[in-house]
């Protein structure tokens, strides 16, 4: 079978269905078929905002699930069939043939998790790149322990927490993942999420919608916070989309958390997460999954998934399946 990608051809275009070719693996990679694809709202801020300078055309996308096609010559890990979700490498951002937004394409054998035949690709999918993200922010930046995925009940500790926007799909990842740490976790939400937000077990959760002074009230009521990576830090996946005003002291960290997974010093994470706590904790239900809402219509609706990730969606995670 031939391969086809979703391309964009220029800066800010529209994304265009066109032929590309079937790649061949390099010596750590693996050639993915893709079954589903995961849409991530840094994807709509790419194609539409050009918030990070890139080679075009290229091929977008992040977070893919399918059947090996193929494996490279040191991969020993997989083999042709099994079933596995990936995560591209933030160093493969300019290269296309790791896009996920295509029929076949490269990942790295150390991004991808296999996957239990129980499993379904649509939720393997929806959270294989924000937990490398919520992990990388929460045991790198932050410092909080690991969750264990047998223990009868989380360990108890003293710490506290504060994740704000419970209900995102990276969100319910990192609170979940912080609440079975044992971390008494402050979270925010909409009422109209609050269910599932408080399903996921924080000790509290702040109606965000009540407006800034009120919140921020209610969350200096409710701290310190002590797990903060430094005072005055304040870590965002997303760069300032221009002018804003922080309190005196508060600095806007952001950046590309889950490529730290690649440092030699973070490799046991990085092993644990593809190998241990992705594939267990999907089998188990043990991760923070949020809905998930199946497009449909092939390639040719991966623009009108952007187009609505960039307008907003809550609680809801876009899954296309080819």
């Amino acid at each position: 079978m031939a391969n086809e990608a979703a391309w964009i051809k220029s800066e800010k275009a529209n994304l265009e269905v066109g032929p590309t070719e079937k790649y061949a693996p390099g010596p750590h990679d693996i050639l993915i078929k893709t079954h589903a694809i995961a849409f991530n709202p840094l994807e709509a801020s790419i194609q539409k905002l050009a918030i990070f300078p890139i080679t075009y055309p290229a091929i977008l996308g992040s977070s893919l699930a399918g059947t090996v096609e193929a494996v490279g010559s040191a991969v020993t890990a997989f083999q042709a069939g099994d079933r596995v979700a990936a995560s591209r490498s933030p160093t493969t951002i300019g290269d296309k043939r790791y896009g996920a937004y295509q029929r076949f394409a490269l990942a790295a054998s150390s991004s991808a998790a296999k996957l239990d035949p129980a499993v379904s690709f649509a939720d393997a999918v929806s959270v294989i790149t924000n937990v490398r993200t919520a992990a990388a922010a929460l045991s790198v930046y932050l410092g909080l322990e690991k969750p264990v995925l047998d223990a009868a009940a989380p360990p108890a500790r003293n710490e506290k927490v504060l994740i704000y926007g419970g209900s995102s799909s990276l969100g319910a990842l990192a609170v979940k993942y912080a609440v079975d740490a044992g971390y008494a976790v402050t979270t925010t939400s909409s009422a109209a999420n609050r269910a599932l937000v408080e399903g996921l077990g924080p000790k509290h959760v702040l109606d965000h919608t009540v407006g800034a002074e009120a919140l921020g009230k209610g969350l200096v009521a409710l701290g310190p916070f002590d797990a903060n990576g430094g005072a005055g830090s304040w870590y965002t996946v997303l760069p300032s989309m221009g002018p804003e005003s922080l309190p005196e002291g508060v600095e806007r960290r952001f950046q590309s958390f889950s490529s730290v997974l690649g440092e030699e010093g973070n490799q046991e994470l990085r092993r644990w997460l593809v190998e241990v706590y992705v594939p267990e904790g999907l089998k188990r239900g043990k991760l923070g999954m949020v809905k998930v809402e199946k497009v449909k219509g092939g390639l040719e609706a991966i623009q009108g998934a952007l187009d609505r990730l960039f307008a907003r969606v809550s609680g809801t995670k876009l899954v296309l399946e080819l």
